[in-house]
């Protein structure tokens, strides 16, 4: 007799693990929408959007639904062993659990145990519901999974056909470019000080292909970053303006009045693309993708699909997990290796020429990430055991920078370099690609950064943190098409905020950005009469809090003259130092009686600027929050 019921047996067990794997794929399929819809409400009522992407947009309802069939699969197992339709319910009520779960963990502001606590009444009371009428549930699973297996399937194929439809008519809108326009590549190094370079004087050697292409091209011995943190100096950057009028509230996007270099390009005929690694301040949620046909910031699908998912993106982040896998560094993060091979890969695609590329490197931001060999070029990583990283979504930092060891702070510092030399290797076998390509002649090729570092001066670490010399003091290396000008050297200050102009200037442009062409520079160079024609020039660079804050919420201006950089803070505290005879700016002359006329002509420069206002009326900081940040009465810069 028992073999006549085993079939039925069999016939039990596949149709109630069937039942439970169906209704995972569809809690997970609900789940997967409901998020996304979730996420667009949460962005346009929160004050700062979540770091997500289209890529994330598309991916999240395919990830969530696996994820619910992984889960269910247990669940069908159980079933399978103890066939019951308990365990139906019991499986029911854990999708409930982890839908509330993964709706709710989009708001920060709730407590872990508080989203348990909800998820977990929520699961228990749905058994009420389910186990009385598992015959009406099933009845409706069979109506809508079909559905929504076809709006999920629609879903996958519809949007990447849609992104490529809008990105075939906005390439269709590009006009012809005039004939003979050069490619422009843009190489910023995020986080990469001048110091530290062997270009520069540093005794390791850290950028050896960086030195071979100033030889080929114009090196500026003193080029200035409009901030010392990312957002301000990449917004300056790309439009040509002081980087004081952006406002720097998290989430807050590029103004569109703020005309973009890719977009005035793209006006004029370029193909325009964008490889972004920083994701935390450089994508599109910030609005630097502006005039960007294609943009790359969020979408590496070897990572993304993790965070695609809000309970993907709480394991990530989860400083538990992260300490059980010995994570050093934060979940996705882009290598130079990866962006310099989607740049290539997009031109092996048969781009328009000509093409604007822009290309962020993040790899010598904290954690200061090298592989093997470079990771331990000078020195061994053992000297940063002990340190104690907070690995958030898309960035990372040293959780407490001021208790480090004299050992860790070396350790930091040999990472960093390796993480030079790694970007410095990568590129020359970018430039060397371009060459094999036949693209090197016909492209301007500029490699430059954003800001730099402290390692111990003035007693700071980090950045966002001064506008001393190690911060904004950057490289800055333009190489012409067929090494024109090559070996050229400018010693004068030269601001980052002049490189829209410079580029269009160079792309046969002239006069269509704010600020003035870099070229007046290397043109006088190798006749002194005409380098002497060159009035000296006062450069500029400005600091202000980020909303919420980050590093730091100092508020602080600078002026590079000829041979003073002055620093002024908003309750008119000053330091003035002599570039040229202290470098390392150890002597604050702003105190001495003698220097009473060039403090006072440095901060003429500073009203006599802000009393002409931006180029472009921008809502400050303070007017967006509705308050203006106070510092303390007895506040100083760093000594």
């Amino acid at each position: 007799m028992s073999s006549h019921r085993s079939p039925r047996h069999s016939a039990s067990r596949l149709h109630l693990a069937a039942r439970i794997l169906a209704w995972a794929l569809w809690w997970g399929l609900v789940t997967g929408f409901l998020e996304i819809v979730n996420w667009q409400i949460r962005d346009s009522l929160a004050r700062f959007p979540l770091l997500l992407g289209p890529c994330n947009l598309w991916l999240g309802p395919a990830v969530e639904a696996l994820f619910f069939v992984a889960i269910g699969m247990l669940w069908a197992g159980l079933a399978w062993i103890f066939p019951s339709e308990k365990i139906v319910c019991a499986a029911f009520s854990f999708y409930v659990f982890l839908a509330v779960a993964a709706l709710t963990l989009l708001y920060p502001q709730l407590h872990v145990y508080a989203v348990l606590l909800l998820a977990g009444g929520t699961g228990l009371a749905s058994i009420r519901h389910i186990c009385p009428n598992q015959a009406a549930w099933d009845r409706l699973l069979r109506k809508t999974l079909p559905i929504l297996c076809g709006a999920s399937l629609l879903w996958l194929i519809g949007l990447p056909l849609w992104w490529g439809h809008q990105r075939t008519l906005a390439l269709g809108r590009v006009p012809p470019a005039p004939p003979g326009r050069p490619n422009v590549v843009l190489i910023l190094w995020d986080t990469v000080r001048a110091k530290s370079l062997s270009t520069y004087g540093y005794h390791r050697q850290t950028s050896p292909n960086l030195t071979q292409l100033a030889e080929e091209g114009i090196l500026f011995e003193l080029a200035i970053a409009p901030s010392s943190w990312t957002l301000p100096s990449h917004a300056s950057i790309f439009t040509g303006l002081p980087a004081e009028v952006f406002p720097t509230v998290w989430g807050e996007c590029l103004p569109a009045e703020a005309q973009t270099l890719a977009e005035v390009l793209a006006a004029r005929g370029y193909t325009t693309a964008g490889f972004v690694a920083n994701q935390f301040f450089c994508s599109r949620i910030h609005g630097l993708n502006q005039g960007f046909l294609h943009y790359s910031d969020f979408d590496d699908l070897r990572t993304e699909w993790l965070l695609s998912i809000s309970l993907g993106r709480r394991a990530v982040c989860s400083p538990k997990i992260q300490r059980i896998f010995g994570a050093r560094d934060y979940w996705g993060r882009k290598s130079a290796v990866k962006i310099t091979q989607d740049f290539l890969r997009w031109l092996d695609g048969h781009p328009r020429e000509p093409f604007f590329a822009f290309l962020n490197f993040f790899d010598a931001h904290q954690p200061y990430f090298a592989p093997p060999p470079l990771a331990e070029k000078f020195g061994p990583k053992t000297l940063r055991d002990g340190i104690d990283y907070d690995l958030q979504l898309r960035y990372a930092t040293v959780v407490d920078p001021e208790n480090l060891t004299s050992a860790q702070r070396r350790g930091e510092q040999d990472a960093y370099d390796g993480a030079i030399a790694y970007l410095d290797a990568c590129l020359g076998k970018l430039v060397e690609q371009l060459r094999r390509r036949g693209l090197l002649d016909r492209t301007v090729l500029v490699v430059t950064s954003d800001h730099g570092e402290h390692f111990g001066e003035h007693g700071l670490r980090d950045h966002g943190n001064s506008l001393y010399r190690p911060l904004l003091h950057v490289p800055l290396v333009i190489r012409l098409p067929h090494a024109k000008h090559g070996g050229s050297r400018v010693p004068q200050p030269a601001s980052l905020v002049d490189l829209a102009a410079t580029i269009c200037d160079l792309a046969g442009f002239p006069e269509v950005m704010p600020g003035k062409s870099l070229r007046r520079f290397w043109e006088t160079h190798g006749n002194p009469q005409a380098s002497d024609s060159i009035t000296p020039e006062a450069v500029y660079a400005a600091l202000r809090p980020l909303v919420p804050p980050l590093v730091g919420q100092l508020h602080l201006d600078a002026v590079i003259s000829e041979r003073y950089w002055f620093v002024r803070s908003r309750d008119g505290y000053e330091e003035l130092f002599d570039w040229q005879a202290d470098p390392t700016e150890e002597h604050n002359l702003a105190a001495l009686p003698v220097m009473a006329p060039v403090v006072e002509k440095l901060r003429g420069l500073l009203l006599e600027k802000k009393a002409q206002g931006p180029l472009l009326r921008l809502e400050p900081t303070e007017l967006a929050r509705g308050t203006e940040p106070q510092e303390p009465a007895n506040y100083q810069l760093p000594k």
